[in-house]
């Protein structure tokens, strides 16, 4: 059995991108560099999320503490925040490079 397909006027996915929280974008902001977080995201002991590049940049360095918490950081990724991320980077980039098609299928 296959697995259904979701489609999506193109500007029902303009309307999603403009009235999303803006709250759910700070979450996935590294606190370190603020970027957004994409790809392999780390996580510490207590939940805290850093992005990839400033998880390498403070193993470099010999810094293994969370900048939220001052707790270790294990070198553990946060796999449900990276699929949400990547989720929400597909959407703005589909807002972003929409062309004029009838339905766009995710």
């Amino acid at each position: 059995m296959e697995t259904p397909q979701i489609v999506f006027c193109s500007e029902n996915i303009n309307v999603i991108i403009k009235n999303m929280d803006t709250s759910l974008i700070e979450y996935l902001e590294c606190p370190i560099c603020y970027d957004f977080m994409s790809g392999q995201i780390m996580i510490c002991v207590k939940g805290h999320s850093i992005c990839h590049e400033c998880y390498r940049r403070m193993n470099e360095e010999g810094r293994f503490l969370c900048p939220t918490c001052h707790n270790g950081i294990l070198g553990n990724r946060n796999i449900t925040l990276e699929k949400v991320s990547s989720k929400i980077k597909a959407l703005m980039e589909v807002n972003n490079n929409a062309v004029l098609c009838k339905f766009l299928i995710i």
